[in-house]
């Protein structure tokens, strides 16, 4: 049975379709098995159709495109779109071509994601939590709350990542928080009671995992500059294994002599990636010289060397990525890893390799704290500038 909330029971729609009144705010609701995710976006029309969807701090914006008589929304740097029929209410699908998947949703005038205000003495600054406690692959989270307005904020970081931004209500006993960001539909959901807050994580189609609060020291949760030392002789990696998609020996050690080079290891399917391509794309901007070099590596879902291919291309254009990026592979931290001798597998997309001017494997940062963890993103952006000066002043 499909959990409802309060919000849902009081979307009633009078209005009679005309194309203009697809102008304004939306709430959309995404079905998944059990539970329906919100999500709210606003249309605006003028020269072209402009979608702006916000979770939060977070604003992402799209241009549509009506064809018959449907809404046709991309959900750019994604391989995703959503495709909805017009009429008092939309309804359609959120299809996403990298995973053969299709789930339905609907949208209703109004802004009715978050009908119960955020009670501020019930906030929490952090929160450390066990996602999956007491089975075989339980791991640490980290919670992290604000106030935003009459709403709360809140992200979750893991040792693989964050999972960005979350809108939704906070209260003494309760909590329900989503996100939408085109590539993932995230709820949490969440009851208090004497030994403490715990919940669900629902994180895809059919796909959930279970929290509880935990009783340790937030320090426990590993740092991403730690996780995959360097350790012992320094060494170069397998450069004919490098950029393997676009084929052996694309990359030879002369590409990576007399320069510092930054290695993304990333896939254009993951939000992290999003979020660390952005950081940096703005970073190298400023910081780009002769004695330095940035190059990202994507590693694909459902892949071929076409797919591969034209998925870098869109998303660089998606992007406007100064920097290039070749083909990895297929999404698998371990075939990430076989260019690296130091490395068994990747613990997450993605990873930043920093080499020296030798070519040797000097820097590993395993995850990435993005903009929405705030101080713990602040704490990345000082390190990591810290890191790359020091390997350009030797």
């Amino acid at each position: 049975m499909k959990l409802f909330f309060t919000i849902f029971s009081l979307l009633v729609i009078h209005t009679a379709f005309a194309q203009s009144a697809l102008d304004g705010q939306w709430t959309a609701i995404i079905e998944y098995n059990d539970i329906a995710v919100p999500a709210s976006f606003t249309i605006a029309q003028g020269d072209e159709i402009q979608v702006t969807f916000t979770n939060g701090l977070e604003k992402l914006v799209q241009t549509a495109t009506v064809a018959d008589d449907s809404l046709l929304i991309p959900l750019k740097p994604f391989d995703a779109y959503l495709k909805l029929a017009l009429g008092d209410t939309l309804r359609g699908f959120w299809i996403k071509n990298y995973r053969n998947s299709k789930i339905s949703i609907k949208a209703f005038p109004g802004n009715h994601r978050v009908q119960i205000e955020t009670n501020k003495d019930a906030l929490f600054d952090e929160l450390l939590i066990r996602l999956n406690p007491g089975m075989g692959n339980e791991y640490p989270g980290l919670m992290t709350m604000s106030m935003m307005g009459k709403h709360a904020t809140a992200t979750i970081l893991t040792e693989v990542g964050d999972y960005r931004y979350f809108e939704g209500f906070v209260n003494k006993d309760s909590m329900a928080l989503s996100s939408f960001d085109g590539a993932h539909a995230f709820m949490i959901t969440g009851r208090k009671s004497k030994k403490g807050w715990s919940g669900q994580l629902y994180l895809d189609n059919g796909y959930k995992e279970r929290w509880e609060q935990a009783l340790r020291d937030p320090d426990s949760l590993a740092s991403p500059f730690d996780m995959q030392r360097v350790e012992g002789a320094e060494v170069s990696p397998y450069f004919d294994l490098l950029a393997l998609g676009n084929g052996p020996d694309f990359l030879k050690e002369e590409d990576f002599l007399g320069k510092v080079t930054i290695l993304q290891l990333f896939g254009t399917w993951c939000p992290n990636s999003y979020d660390q391509v952005n950081f940096l794309k703005d970073w190298y901007k400023e910081n780009n010289s002769d004695a330095l070099q940035l190059i990202g590596l994507s590693y694909e879902v459902n892949y071929s060397k076409e797919y591969g291919m034209k998925r870098i291309e869109e998303y660089k254009e998606a992007m406007e990525v100064p920097f290039p990026i070749y083909l990895g592979s297929g999404m698998s931290k371990r075939m990430a890893a076989m260019a690296f001798p130091n490395i068994e597998s990747l613990q997450a997309f993605p990873t930043l390799i920093l080499m020296d001017r030798n070519a040797k494997i000097r820097k590993i940062f395993s995850y990435f704290t993005g903009p929405a963890t705030g101080e713990y993103y602040d704490l990345f952006k000082r390190r990591f500038q810290e890191e790359v000066e020091a390997l350009l002043n030797e």
